[in-house]
């Protein structure tokens, strides 16, 4: 009967060394797993903040586009507004101009008169006097 505990608690035995061969395996396969979701969060977590960083970084490059873009339209509108006026003085300047060039055409032509009858005073003078 002795025996016969014996072989039982011996088979008792075997089955727990079985039991905790199986548990010790389940253990390392549990830790294995553990560290590869702990790899994989590290990863995930690291992937977050470089898209975050690159999301940041494209943020901060269309804040300075549009400030930019703003910038811009703003010194555009000054330079057509600079430009219509620099055109309405250039047409005031070119009609003072022309303007000036009609006196000039007819101060020239009255010169002109002018000289040809002192000419003509002078050779009448000339013809008198002789």
């Amino acid at each position: 009967m002795l025996k016969e505990n014996q072989d039982s608690l011996q088979k008792y035995c075997e089955e727990l060394e079985r039991e905790k061969a199986n548990e010790r395996q389940m253990r390392l396969k549990l830790e294995e797993d553990y560290m590869q979701n702990t790899k994989n969060h590290e990863e995930e977590v690291q992937l977050r903040l470089k898209f975050e960083s690159k999301l940041n970084n494209m943020h901060s490059a269309h804040r300075d586009l549009e400030s930019k873009y703003k910038r811009i339209l703003n010194d555009l509108s000054n330079s057509q507004k600079s430009n219509k006026m620099l055109t309405e003085k250039l047409n005031a300047k070119s009609d003072e101009c022309t303007e000036l060039k009609a006196v000039k055409t007819e101060n020239e032509s009255q010169i002109n008169q002018d000289g040809e009858e002192i000419g003509s005073l002078k050779r009448e003078l000339a013809i008198k006097a002789r």
